[in-house]
């Protein structure tokens, strides 16, 4: 993962609007800089935050990942650094983290993302492994969750090996197929209830598509006439996050497609919207990015494209969630510095809010949503340091629109890479 995809991250979050004697809500931030996590109480009335008392806590080298268990007592994060997982049992009044016994826990190399089940049993972290052979060797390591202290102890046949260099994962809300990004196709495997081993759905890894780019040859130096005809070439989309919808029949994938032009070549068309054709010089490297989107079959797990995907999104597509309830997608674009938001009409196919993009001070990463309420955005301060926050926004519940919270945006630590809330 570059410096710069490390430098900020995004959550879209939906705080439920509580009734009084819920249990106080809690949002967590990996900050990959700082080596700890921020803890702050989440509003469910406003979105507004407020510091926890003792934040930020000690994690260890490069924290990238972050859950938290469906009975709200422990939280996971996983070191990129130091290739372990630090586990915490979460104080139910203030928030408060502390280590538990044997904590960090080894993983596979460089973890970068993490998901526990629905049924707080197991816990997946997905690891990009080292590089052998000019190759990366990912991995999937699984752990048994102690139900009473949250330690964490490896299946039989864990780490298993994983397609390329897995950078996300994503669960159906039923816990029976997980999701991995593999490079340019999303890997799906079913999970075993009892005993939390993954099982390669059949078809498995399913492409995300590609993109055609249609590249002008080289020019005459003194008329400027084309020396050949246009040539198109077929580019995959590479997956960068994954997202499953409430409903658990749609998973999103965030994704690009990376053109560098063949030498000789002056312009690049075929794009949405068409950039203005090089009058001389050569032509640059192309980034064209979108959001796919796949039925899950509910027997089987297979993947199947729905109509119409994937559609265009901003530039640097790094990540993508549901929230409403699944009525609207959104999805974080790095190098535009934006949010696009969607809609999802009955067929699955999704359209443009009205106001999407909507533009942000500094770039964003990282996406988890929760079904209603808020989004919170993180930006850290660039590849050099320095400290991040936490940037706040209401979601229209009628047209998906973005509507700041006040007092935001809200400190956090060095380079925040990732976040996630307390469940409801």
């Amino acid at each position: 993962m570059s410096p710069a995809r490390l430098c900020a991250s995004i959550l879209l979050i939906t705080a439920s609007f509580g009734c009084r004697g819920a249990p106080a809500r809690f949002l967590y931030v990996a900050n990959f800089g700082s080596d700890d996590i921020s803890v702050y109480t989440v509003d469910s009335a406003s979105g507004v935050l407020g510091a926890v008392r003792g934040s930020p806590f000690a994690a260890g080298r490069g924290p990238r990942a972050v859950a938290v268990a469906p009975s709200r007592r422990f939280a996971y994060v996983v070191n990129h650094g130091s290739s372990d997982v630090s586990v915490y049992r979460i104080d139910a009044k203030s928030g408060r983290l502390t280590p538990v016994a044997g904590s960090p826990f080894a993983s596979g190399d460089a973890p970068r993302d993490v998901v526990v089940t629905p049924s707080g049993r197991y816990l997946y972290v997905v690891c990009a492994g080292p590089r052998r052979y000019d190759q990366t060797v990912g991995s999937i390591a699984a752990y048994a969750i102690h139900s009473e202290t949250g330690a964490l102890s490896p299946l039989v046949g864990s780490p298993m090996p994983a397609m390329g260099s897995p950078s996300a994962v994503a669960m159906t809300p039923s816990g029976n197929v997980l999701f991995v990004t593999s490079g340019f196709a999303i890997a799906a495997y079913t999970a075993d209830g009892a005993t939390g081993a993954l099982t390669p759905v059949p078809g498995s890894p399913f492409s995300t598509g590609t993109r055609d780019f249609v590249v002008d040859g080289p020019r005459s130096p003194l008329t400027g006439e084309s020396l050949g005809p246009p040539v198109t070439l077929n580019i995959p989309y590479l997956v960068n996050s994954l997202a499953v919808a409430p409903s658990g029949h749609v998973v999103y994938a965030a994704v690009s497609a990376i053109l560098v032009p063949p030498p000789g070549a002056v312009s690049v068309g075929g794009l949405a919207p068409p950039l203005p054709r090089a009058p001389s010089g050569p032509a640059g490297p192309r980034l064209v990015s979108a959001v796919s989107a796949f039925w899950i079959d509910a027997a089987s797990g297979a993947l199947t494209p729905i109509a119409g995907a994937p559609w265009p999104s901003g530039t640097n597509a790094l990540a993508v969630t549901s929230a409403r309830n699944g009525r609207f997608v959104y999805v974080a674009n790095y190098t535009s510095r934006d949010i696009w938001g969607y809609s999802v009409d009955a067929t699955g196919e999704l359209r443009p809010l009205s106001g999407s993009p909507f533009q942000l001070e500094k770039p964003p990463s990282i996406v988890l949503a929760e079904p209603s309420g808020f989004l919170y955005v993180t930006h850290g301060a660039g590849s050099t340091g320095g400290a991040g926050v936490v940037a706040a926004y209401a979601i229209d519940p009628a047209t998906g629109a973005l509507i700041p919270v006040r007092g935001g945006p809200f400190p956090a630590g060095s380079k925040p890479s990732a976040l996630a809330i307390t469940p409801r």
